[in-house]
């Protein structure tokens, strides 16, 4: 069976990660039920064997590394669906272990607090998104993209610079319980409609690779 390759944050990863649990318990129970991510609809869809990588909390950085680290697994005839992450977040080390910053908030014993603000202040300028950009092409090509395989580029971030890159706006949350739930995560609407849009995609990709074999 082909694979299905998902790498991202917590906006790709399962609703059940022990990560996401802080905000998807909540989600679950108001719904009466846990819902499934866009990664397990879409393996189900496309009768796959899903590969989830995501981990929340990660940064583009730390996605990278993931793709890498299975770049020897991933085979011709899978499909590989990246979700970045904000460019604004960025990582560095503490206790031999690789630690990402999400928010100019978050502590640290290894950093300064007025270091950690600069550092995620200063990874708001434009050049990031750039980067990312730059990078997400070079992922691309690595993976034979676009006539080895499918490869699927997104984003929930609002980055003005789109390139390769698909922006993803969907219903959060906190619009879908109308604030009860103060979470900008994606809600399962929006993971279905992601699944919709992704496999449309994939048919445009496949019609013209099936039109120019190589």
């Amino acid at each position: 069976m082909k694979n299905l390759w998902i790498f991202g944050d917590s906006f790709s990863a399962p609703f059940y990660h022990k990560k996401n649990k802080s905000w998807s318990e909540a989600y679950s129970k108001y719904l009466g039920y846990y819902p499934s991510c866009f990664g397990e609809l879409l393996a189900k869809e496309l009768n796959m064997n899903l590969k989830n990588e995501a981990e929340p909390g990660i940064g583009n950085e730390s996605i990278i590394d993931r793709i890498i680290l299975n770049l020897n697994n991933i085979k011709e005839d899978d499909i590989v669906i990246i979700g970045w992450s904000s460019p604004t977040r960025w990582r560095y080390v503490e206790n031999n272990e690789w630690r990402d910053v999400v928010s100019p908030e978050d502590e640290s014993n290894a950093l300064e607090e007025s270091t950690i603000k600069e550092i995620s202040i200063n990874r708001m300028d434009l050049l990031y998104e750039s980067e990312l950009c730059n990078r997400a092409e070079l992922i691309d090509k690595v993976l034979g993209s676009p006539n080895k395989r499918f490869v699927y580029h997104w984003i929930w971030y609002a980055i003005k610079q789109y390139n390769l890159i698909h922006r993803i706006r969907g219903e959060r949350i906190k619009d879908e319980t109308k604030g009860e739930l103060d979470d900008n995560h994606f809600s399962a609407k929006s993971h279905k409609i992601m699944v919709k849009k992704i496999i449309n995609e994939f048919e445009i990709w496949k019609a013209i690779n099936d039109s120019n074999p190589l």
